[in-house]
């Protein structure tokens, strides 16, 4: 085994992904793992792998995951033993196939165990090879194509050709010069196609945070994550700072919508309010979508005092007449505490035709969410609000994710974000503006967005895969039990 180049590989994966991500680390790292293994019997070099992962990947991610640390540990270890299998097809198919075919056998499963795991894991894109490169718009174009699994292709590709390189495999470096024109190409094609991006129309839009507690644990929102009611004192806590909360709110919404915000979003949960008085704050901004002529989308927490089901978080889209276009839950809240404690929504993407555009909802998460994220291409939406509200160890990172998602369905993203970056993002993956909330003030992002989606390969793609999912749902519940 080459300790040299297993150290190499183990230094650079700290910074593959996580809180430190450095671009160029995806490149290098699986190449110099592949190659300092290359002598090794295929399992022993995939068990080695396996380690190297799991704990390159437990340091990157530390803080971002809501587990506790056993739990962490364990899903750290599981998934350094799935990422290795990539290693293990490269070790096997070297052995028996020339480099030109060879190198193919790491990225294919690289991918498959991508999107695969998008797709089962209850964190989504979590950990997806693809997001390490959220800082590079030309290879990013790529998405449009087919998602970020061929943003995850590209990667291992060049990883395979790296490490037979380095291994000294007969017809190696013809190989990785091959490999190079196809990564090059790639960046080019993106390049191209950001310099001939069209602006369009556009539409006005103001983000809101709500002037808050400065962390997510001093939150009266935090008050809500447990499994008993409330008592007296704490429900009390909840009103009077749905009365400040607001407030506060409305106020800036109508100093946007006077200040020519077409389009006022507010952060996720921004409107605490208690059960029962959700639809005086409802008709209270829908007369400001009146008075100046604006839509306006409220995300409320609407708190209930009996648990454990505390929050019911929404979203509510009201139009210039007033009219209450679209009602609806965040689909998939976090796993952990906030699953615990959140009603959750249908699992669909709610969107409604109006007059600045086609305009759909995801909250925050739903967004990480393949299942959930494609539905935006399948319904061809122009503009995505994602009221979202991160915690410092996931920020900008999170905010950064909501990228790939753009370019490849061919959207404008708006995310305004408590405790984090807010953004605005054009269909491109270009960052149009951004706004950051620290501390206990409130944040505005202000932008000029474009107003007409592009039309994307991948969002072609997402209205067969939304089809099949539709037709596996209608199966399972209509599928008779057996008694």
């Amino acid at each position: 085994m080459h300790w040299d180049l297993l150290t190499a590989a183990a230094v650079l994966g700290l910074f593959v992904g996580g809180r430190t991500n450095i671009a160029v680390a995806a490149w290098l790292a699986p190449g110099l793992l592949l190659a300092a293994v290359a002598e090794l019997a295929p399992l022993t070099g995939a068990l080695v792998a396996a380690g190297v992962l799991a704990v390159t990947a437990a340091v990157a991610f530390r803080g971002q995951i809501p587990m506790p640390l056993p739990a962490y540990l364990a899903l750290m270890t599981g998934g350094g033993l799935t990422g290795a299998l990539p290693y293990l097809a490269h070790a096997v198919a070297s052995d028996a196939l020339p480099a030109p075919v060879a190198v193919l056998a790491f990225p294919l499963v690289f991918i498959a165990l991508d999107v695969a795991g998008a797709a089962s894991s209850p964190f989504g894109v979590w950990g997806s090879p693809a997001l390490t490169q959220h800082a590079n718009r030309p290879l990013l174009q790529v998405a449009a194509l087919g998602g970020g699994g061929v943003i995850t292709g590209l990667l291992g590709l060049s990883a395979a050709a790296l490490g037979l390189a380095l291994a000294n495999a007969p017809g190696a470096l013809p190989t990785l010069v091959v490999v190079a024109a196809v990564v090059t190409a790639a960046h080019l094609w993106g390049a191209i196609r950001l310099a001939h991006a069209q602006a369009g129309t556009s539409v006005r839009v103001a983000g809101l945070v709500e002037a808050s507690a400065a962390s997510a644990t001093g939150s009266p929102l935090a008050l809500l994550m447990q499994d008993e009611r409330l008592d007296d004192a704490a429900w009390e806590r909840v009103r009077c700072a749905s009365t400040a909360v607001l407030a506060d709110l409305v106020a800036r919404t109508e100093h946007a919508l006077s200040g020519g915000a077409q389009l006022v979003v507010w952060a996720e949960g921004a409107g605490l309010v208690p059960a029962g008085h959700e639809d005086e704050i409802v008709a209270e901004v829908a007369d400001l979508a009146r008075r100046y002529d604006g839509h306006v989308a409220l995300a409320l927490a609407v708190a209930h005092r009996d648990g454990p089901q505390h929050v019911d978080n929404r979203v509510v889209l009201v139009d210039p007449s007033g009219h209450a276009m679209l009602d609806t839950r965040k689909a998939r809240p976090v796993p952990g505490i906030e699953a615990n404690h959140t009603i959750p929504g249908d699992g669909a993407l709610a969107w409604v035709d109006t007059a600045l555009g086609r305009i759909g909802v995801l909250v925050c998460f739903d967004l990480d969410l393949p299942r959930l994220s494609r539905q935006a291409g399948a319904n061809r939406i122009d503009i995505l609000l994602v009221p979202a509200s991160d915690w410092p160890a996931i920020s900008p990172l999170h905010t950064e994710m909501a990228v790939l998602p753009a370019i490849a369905n061919g959207c404008t993203v708006v995310r305004p974000t408590r405790w984090g970056r807010s953004a605005a993002i054009d269909p491109h993956g270009r960052f149009v503006a951004t706004a950051d909330h620290v501390g206990p003030g409130g944040a505005t992002l202000w932008a000029d967005v474009p107003g007409r989606r592009v039309e994307t390969p991948y969002a072609r793609l997402a209205i067969w895969a939304s089809a099949a999912d539709r037709r596996r749902a209608k199966s399972r519940t209509s599928t008779p039990s057996v008694v």
